[in-house]
């Protein structure tokens, strides 16, 4: 397994963790393919980063910005007949010459497994090997320095059971995180005071089976737009008693098979009794840090779930914070990124408490959500549609829609027109950062053209922070229940651990 350098792994951690993803880009798909056991070598950390082709030069560019902002030098380096863009990171381990983590930007298609679904797939079934490492092989917490020899490996795959994954991609999975799946199996094993575990992801019987059966049998007690299997319960892994799966499998089984469908809240009730028994749980892993907390969540009733929920509408904050022209040195291609889409509304009193409300189907299409934000992760997205019915569900009224995707266009077309002045007096009205309400003229002309996308996005997040605004002392009780809907939390959502 590849281990890190000591003395660039501070340097590496910044560039993975602040510099690889940002709230406006994430690029962590990617590939250690080398790190350097003598100190006096160039290259300490060679690694490659895959990114979409039409990409890979503003991720470039963006990962060099935030290097630079850190304090670090990154130069841009070609090599020779290549196209492929690269960056030197000088880590400066060695006085007498320069060091480098060299990144190379490869095409997405390079990356084979380890993109999209299929990297995901790989990452929770890593998961799974390493807390059935901690809990049949180890007899103490694992650390990240530790030797895990192929023995141990055999020994903890007889507990694990990830169709469509193999144990080279588990163990070659991004080596890097291991610190983290270390990190949560052994906070995993202290909530649990350990036990006789099997560690499943998509298999047939429970994940794939059961669960899901009872899930999709028992969802249509429940209103349609809030059907989400994810939001009912997020786990990405489940945990069974070795010797109670069989028993685990007939008492759900009738759940799914039920010829007149049992309601969800019923199927909540099994799934907490054999929770609190330590038969089944469901583990959500939430996590891009290498120390997290282990917790229930969705233990109590949901009407002391929201009594005991502290996050309100902090209005100044949100207000304050919103954009128009960030200032930011951007041009070419890049330009937009300086007139942010984004609108934030803001819950609570750390920075990455709030939620980010923006269009999500690039410029080909309309697709607003809202997205709950996190420390490390974002921790849960609501379509636009979805909150209203939620904030309809429970008494509010004049909930604004999206504009439509057509009249988002750039123009002077009536329509066109009309979005753009609405824009325009929104900004105006919120004081945004870095609108000139001095020239209207050449502010509405700047509006009119900013692309499709922009506009969509911009003016449903401006017209949904306005709705919360004119809601005054009730703006609380509707980030209250969209922050619980998105968080996989609601009145209809089941029990589980959260690594987070």
């Amino acid at each position: 397994m590849i281990t890190i350098p000591a003395t660039v792994r501070n340097a590496w951690e910044d560039l993975v963790y602040k510099c690889l993803a940002t709230e406006e880009y994430s690029y962590l798909i990617f590939d250690i393919k080398e790190a350097a056991t003598d100190p006096k070598k160039k290259v300490q950390v060679y690694m490659k980063v895959y990114i979409p082709e039409e990409k890979r030069r503003t991720a470039t560019d963006n990962v060099k910005a935030a290097l630079e902002k850190l304090g670090y030098v990154a130069e841009v380096r070609k090599s020779k007949g290549s196209e492929i863009p690269s960056l030197d990171v000088n880590v400066g381990t060695d006085s007498n010459k320069v060091q480098v983590i060299r990144l190379d930007f490869k095409p997405s298609k390079s990356a084979g497994s380890g993109s999209g679904s299929a990297k995901t797939k790989i990452q929770e079934s890593a998961a799974c090997l390493y807390n059935a490492l901690r809990f049949h092989v180890f007899n103490k917490d694992m650390e990240p320095d530790m030797m895990i020899t192929a023995d141990d490996i055999a020994k903890a795959e007889k507990f694990i059971d990830c169709p469509g994954v193999t144990i080279e991609q588990i163990t070659g999975f991004d080596l890097d995180w291991r610190a983290v799946f270390m990190d949560g199996a052994n906070k995993l094993h202290a909530a649990v005071k350990g036990g006789d575990y099997l560690f499943l992801r998509g298999d047939r019987e429970i994940d794939e089976g059961v669960i899901k059966k009872a899930f999709n049998k028992c969802k249509s007690s429940i209103e349609k737009d809030l059907q989400n299997e994810d939001k009912w319960n997020p786990s990405d892994i489940w945990m069974v008693e070795r010797t109670k799966k069989a028993s685990v499998i007939t008492e759900l089984e009738p759940y799914g098979r039920a010829k007149t469908a049992t309601t969800i809240d019923v199927l909540n009730a099994k799934l907490a009794e054999l929770f609190e028994a330590g038969d089944l749980m469901g583990v959500s892993l939430k996590k891009t840090g290498a120390s997290g907390t282990v917790r229930v969540i969705n233990a109590e009733k949901p009407r002391q779930r929201k009594a005991n929920l502290q996050v309100a509408f902090d209005k100044t904050k949100s207000i304050s914070e919103m954009v128009y022209d960030s200032g930011r040195n951007y041009s070419g291609s890049d330009i937009d990124k300086r007139y942010p889409m984004d609108v934030y509304v803001y819950y609570g009193p750390k920075s990455y408490d709030r939620i980010q409300l923006r269009n999500f189907g690039g410029d080909h299409k309309g697709d607003w959500k809202l997205e709950l934000k996190g420390e490390f992760a974002a921790m849960g997205k609501v379509q636009g549609n979805v909150a209203r019915f939620i904030l309809q569900k429970v008494g509010y009224s004049n909930i604004p829609q999206e504009p439509t995707w057509s009249q988002s266009a750039p123009g002077k077309g009536a329509a066109q027109m009309k979005i753009t002045k609405e824009i325009y007096d929104l900004l105006e009205h919120f004081n945004a950062k870095g609108f000139d309400k001095r020239d209207e003229d050449q502010m509405l002309g700047d509006i009119g053209r900013k692309r499709q996308s922009w506009r969509y996005s911009k003016l449903s997040g401006l017209r949904f922070l306005k709705f919360l605004e004119d809601l005054k002392g009730e703006a609380d009780k509707a980030i209250k229940e969209l922050y619980l809907f998105a968080g996989s939390s609601s009145d209809h959502s089941s029990i589980y651990y959260k690594y987070s």
